[in-house]
């Protein structure tokens, strides 16, 4: 299996996100996953999961 390269790096703030896992499904955090690994892969990302807040650069919303 090849390795994986990132060409970004998702940052979570304090504990929030892992507190918030904990509440998911199994299937649900499985999505949530997959989403962060397009983030964190794609070069370009499809507006269908991610469009930026143009008031604040580098930061972006869940669609």
């Amino acid at each position: 299996m090849a390795k994986i390269e990132y060409i970004r790096k998702v940052i979570v703030y304090k504990n929030y996100f892992k507190e918030f896992k904990k509440t998911l499904s199994k299937n649900t955090l499985a999505k949530i996953y997959q989403v962060l690994l397009f983030i964190m892969t794609l070069e370009k990302i499809p507006e269908k999961y991610f469009k930026a807040i143009t008031s604040v650069k580098g930061l972006y919303k869940y669609e």
